[in-house]
């Protein structure tokens, strides 16, 4: 930000960040700050070889433009990391349309731990468990994302168990 204060999407994300740690006062320079940036100016074909073009093509959704080229400078590798999040959630979007099976959910299970929401990571693992029940990897995962959300009341048995082998289950 010190170096280039009008790349678009990082104030919004700064305030995010700002939000989810209780300062909603910072939170709201850094949205203000993000409102007043000048729109790119993507009608013009000669930004499109520079790094307004990948914030144009961002902006157009075209992703896969994006990170099939060459990222060279600090702004060029923004919008492609920018890009490849909107490449990954539209996977994910794909997945949830799949039928339901354990593989899915615990997909889905590290993506939300990989986001820090532990509570909703167990949501999948349990879901998981439903579909394949008995599966030891699987109640690894729940054990591991139960520990992670603070809940070793009900990891520890889980955990034992495991431990103990499958004689004991």
């Amino acid at each position: 930000m010190a170096k280039d204060s009008h790349l678009r999407g990082a104030h919004a994300a700064i305030a995010e960040i700002y939000r989810r740690s209780g300062h909603n006062d910072w939170a709201a320079v850094e949205g203000d700050r993000e409102r007043r940036l000048p729109e790119p100016a993507c009608e013009n074909p000669a930004s499109r070889g520079d790094s307004a073009g990948f914030e144009c093509d961002f902006l157009a959704g075209r992703f896969s433009e994006i990170v099939s080229r060459r990222a060279s400078g600090p702004e060029s590798c923004y919008w492609s990391a920018l890009a490849y999040g909107e490449l990954a959630l539209d996977a994910f979007h794909h997945l949830t349309a799949l039928p339901r099976s354990p593989e899915v959910h615990e997909l889905m299970a590290e993506a939300l731990i990989d986001r820090g929401n532990y509570h909703g990571a167990v949501d999948e693992w349990n879901q998981a468990l439903k579909l394949g029940p008995g599966d030891p990897r699987l109640q690894r995962g729940l054990a591991h994302a139960l520990w992670l959300d603070n809940d070793s009341g009900k990891a520890e048995p889980l955990l034992r168990r495991l431990v103990q082998g499958p004689a004991v289950r």
